[in-house]
């Protein structure tokens, strides 16, 4: 059997002719002679043992096998492109399938600036957000199960993961309504010495050994009397009345019931008068990956966080 011809060169150029059905407009449009392209389309023809052409002094009409190639023909070409525009967009971290982690209060008021980032810039890029606590985003991140993690710092034992700090953030006091400090522009650590503390649980150990040595600096331990897993919970002791706790800026745009006002935190409270204001104290925000990940899409989502235009931290924060 005789080998046919069909290589995208060979194919655009009739795909060309059949739409100007003139082979000097066709010969332009391809950036070649009027001779190369005739000879091209009778070797093809020649190849495949069917006239796709009959051959007119003024123009060119198709045969109807000549009708049905040129479909078949334009839908090939359309499937060339398209392979070749998906295989670079997977290669350059464009489309793909990727897993989201974060914790609560990010899940809600970081992640959305990023997917809307990722639906204008990376169309193809499918992102299945992933809501867990601090310990099981960790793991689940160690384990695969999650591509990119977003969450709170600092972190313990990293072994296995990758970590990079996105953004920094405030930290607030989170007090109730009635609290004595409530109507306060901003609460000093030290104001708080005497006060019950709501601390996140101690599978996020280093988080609340940052917590206790911040308070440590300013004098004095700090009483825990109460403990969550998540900062929503800590928000529910604050607003029983029994205690404070220390929530990252974010939160007040998430859940604010009216039992509670959050203040934010300085390291050390100063004149009125002073000229400079109080040092707010920051929290850092970091993004982890298993370590050895090779995933062009991993590395496109880093490379996005890292852009302050997504942090979606609202700017009265």
């Amino acid at each position: 059997m005789k080998s046919v011809d069909l290589s995208p060169r060979v194919l655009q150029q009739f795909c060309v002719l059949a739409q100007e059905k003139h082979f000097g407009r066709a010969a332009d449009r391809l950036y070649i002679s009027q001779p190369s392209l005739s000879q091209a389309i009778s070797r093809l023809e020649q190849s495949l043992g069917v006239t796709l052409l009959v051959r007119t002094s003024r123009a060119v009409e198709l045969t109807p096998a000549g009708q049905a190639f040129a479909a078949e023909v334009e839908g090939i070409l359309q499937a060339q492109q398209a392979a070749v525009m998906r295989a670079r967009r997977i290669a350059q971290g464009e489309e793909s399938r990727l897993r989201l982690g974060a914790t609560d209060s990010l899940a809600y008021t970081f992640v959305p600036a990023l997917l809307r980032r990722c639906q204008q810039d990376l169309p193809h890029l499918q992102i299945v957000l992933q809501d867990y606590r601090y310990d099981e985003l960790i793991e689940r991140t160690k384990s695969g199960h999650v591509d990119v993690a977003i969450m709170y710092g600092p972190l313990g034992d990293l072994t296995g993961l990758s970590a990079s700090m996105v953004t920094t953030e405030p930290i607030m006091v989170a007090l109730s309504a009635d609290h004595r400090l409530a109507q306060e522009p901003h609460v000093a650590v030290g104001d708080l010495a005497d006060e019950g503390f709501a601390l996140p649980w101690t599978a996020h150990t280093s988080l609340v050994s940052e917590l206790v040595s911040m308070c440590e600096a300013a004098g004095f331990t700090p009483r825990q009397t109460a403990s969550a897993n998540t900062t929503i919970g800590l928000i529910a002791h604050v607003a029983s009345g029994s205690c404070v706790a220390f929530v990252p800026s974010r939160m007040r745009f998430i859940i604010a019931p009216p039992e509670v006002v959050l203040k934010p935190l300085v390291a050390n409270r100063i004149p009125s008068e002073a000229i400079e204001p109080p040092r707010v104290i920051q929290t850092q925000i970091l993004a982890l990956t298993r370590a050895g990940s090779h995933d062009p899409a991993i590395d496109t989502i880093l490379k996005l966080l890292h852009d302050p235009t997504v942090h979606g931290l609202p700017k009265t924060c």
